[in-house]
């Protein structure tokens, strides 16, 4: 098992399993290769709790990248000698700075926290590229968008340097030549859930010493890249040696669902490496129950409880994938759900005209029923209009994304669709059949318009506001909405909105909530 370090939902998920598998069949062999800083703990973990006289000792072995180790003990790091109010400022600064007094011999990456942050400096630096007329200076980011991650691989071109902005490790392959120059912020963001309003709040947090290694490594493979860290070097010990692994801080329906169809019955005693806040897992266990995804006994139920277990999407728009027939709009609710998966699908602009030119053509597409009608909208347009790249371009949509939505959508329709005989019935569906069925899979994201003129969730009374790129939000505002999931910019707002109808929630959602008055 590689890369077992990165310690994720799933890979500590497969560790607990393995452990299982090991204390029933002594014969087998486990090879895990990790950082030497965490093998200790997984000997220790697989170690524990072994049968008398039939468990086998673990054994570390250790292997030294001899020019890893060289980089390390000669790897010249700068910090700061005052901290920085700004660190998004404070890397363009860098940036410039380094671009003006060195040889342009080598390219820059800079490790920023958050998308936000990658775009506000991408502004900066476009701004002082024209303004300075460094015309030798590029930019561009690096996301888990696959057009950004094949800009990398670019070569830069003679004369010129790049600037490589990204919030995510970058594979030696990608960076092995060409990087001279690491900057670190000091800072990256983590989800964090919150089972009370069962959401993930996104934090903004000092980056750990592990991570701050990493990217101070991820450089340039045959050289020393020169690293300037963001903060003092005071600051330096006082960070944490790791963030907090995921599986104490995610919400975990999709461990219950994947240990379930491996018929693990007591998951709540279930030896992760890690384990898991218990509030965590009974919010876990809550929402696959109301679902129907689970009966009583915890265990899952046949098909509904096994499709999701096998759906590669959470378990609230499964749920509606799996209803879609009932509703007779399985063929709308699969585009759907298949559009939600390669969002952003128009375009990024970065000047005042293009975003009104974009908001333009947006308005096209727009419907009154909400964000996932109009993702609906925007894929039919697309399909009639041939999948055309032209179309795409006038309408400043995202072409490759758009794409990709229809081949998963193809794959799912041959695949997971017809594995449990759900047919593609569409021709005969209605908007509100379509809104009944996200209302069937998302009625524990419900809010509803206060007398104060501000939203509220239903299920425990906290403020919500409309997401400003909402095909609602310039609209009358509806009595009741239903959302995909909430995030956290110094408002809690919703994203992908529908509007609903009240009554809808006595109909599909009876055990969930009881009407007091009419």
């Amino acid at each position: 098992m590689n890369e077992a370090q990165k310690r994720n939902v799933l890979t500590d998920t497969i560790l607990a399993v393995v452990k299982k598998i090991v204390k029933k069949r002594s014969t087998l062999k486990l090879l895990l290769v990790s950082t030497s800083n965490e093998a200790q703990f997984f000997a220790d973990y697989f170690d524990n709790h072994k049968e008398k006289g039939k468990g086998v000792k673990s054994v570390i072995v250790s292997f030294e990248d001899s020019f890893d180790s060289k980089k390390n003990n000669q790897q010249d790091v700068l910090y700061l000698e005052t901290p920085c109010a700004d660190y998004v400022k404070k890397t363009i600064q860098t940036i410039i700075s380094i671009h003006m007094k060195k040889p342009i011999d080598g390219d820059i990456i800079a490790y920023m926290a958050e998308e936000d942050d990658i775009n506000d400096a991408m502004q900066l630096l476009k701004n002082i590229i024209a303004t300075e007329d460094l015309t030798n200076l590029n930019y561009f980011k690096i996301s888990q968008m696959k057009n950004d991650r094949q800009t990398v691989f670019i070569p830069t071109a003679k004369g010129k340097r790049n600037v490589i902005f990204t919030i995510e490790l970058l594979q030696k392959s990608v960076t092995q030549d060409r990087i001279n120059y690491v900057i670190d912020c000091g800072f990256m963001c983590i989800k964090w859930y919150d089972p009370a309003l069962n959401r993930d709040l996104r934090l903004l947090v000092p980056a750990c010493k592990y991570t701050s290694t990493l990217r101070a490594k991820w450089g340039n493979k045959f050289r020393m890249a020169k690293v300037f860290r963001l903060y003092t070097k005071d600051n330096y010990p006082s960070l944490p040696d790791r963030t907090v692994v995921e599986m104490r801080r995610t919400q975990l329906c999709f461990v219950v669902l994947y240990l379930k169809a491996l018929a693990v019955e007591n998951i709540l005693r279930f030896d992760f490496p890690s384990p898991p806040p218990a509030k965590n897992m009974f919010a876990s266990l809550e929402t696959l129950y109301v679902l129907g995804a689970i009966n009583e006994s915890g265990n899952l139920t046949n098909p509904l409880g096994y499709f999701l277990s096998e759906s590669p999407f959470s378990s609230n728009l499964s749920r509606c994938l799996f209803n879609s027939s009932e509703f007779a709009c399985s063929g709308e609710m699969l585009t759907i759900v298949c559009m939600l998966q390669v969002e952003p699908v128009f375009i990024v602009t970065n000047n005042n005209m293009a975003d009104r030119h974009k908001q333009i053509a947006k308005r096209s597409f727009e419907a009154a029923e909400g964000d996932l009608i109009t993702l609906l909208n925007i894929y039919n347009a697309f399909v009639e209009n041939a999948k055309s790249k032209d179309f795409c371009r006038k309408y400043y949509l995202n072409y490759n994304h758009i794409l990709r939505a229809h081949r998963l959508r193809e794959h799912l329709a041959a695949s997971l669709l017809n594995k449990y005989n759900i047919r593609l019935n569409s021709n005969k569906s209605t908007t509100e059949n379509i809104l009944r069925c996200v209302t069937s899979g998302y009625f524990m994201n419900i809010a509803y318009l206060h007398h104060t003129g501000s939203y509220r969730t239903l299920r425990c009374g906290s403020d919500v506001y409309i997401d400003r790129d909402s095909s609602v939000y310039t609209l009358p505002q509806p009595k009741y909405l239903t959302y995909c999931e909430l995030y956290d910019k110094a408002k809690i707002f919703m994203r992908n909105i529908s509007v609903i109808s009240e009554d809808w929630l006595d109909e599909l959602a009876p055990h969930y909530y009881k009407r007091t008055s009419k």
